[in-house]
């Protein structure tokens, strides 16, 4: 059986990015530049992005 596998046909995974949902440091010149973070932060500024994918194989 291969890793992820619920059985020999069917496989699940999940994951997601910045998952405890951190927002950076606001930038302080954003009433200027119009961005609210800025553009080095290492979260982006969408928050936590969750995913989860179940697939199926014929044989």
């Amino acid at each position: 059986m291969r890793p992820g596998s619920i059985n020999e046909s069917l496989t699940l995974s999940a994951g997601g990015q910045n998952a405890l949902n951190h927002y950076p440091e606001e930038n302080p010149g954003a009433t200027f530049s119009g961005n609210r973070y800025g553009p080095g932060s290492p979260f982006g500024s969408n928050g936590g992005f969750y995913y989860a994918r179940l697939g199926y194989r014929w044989n």
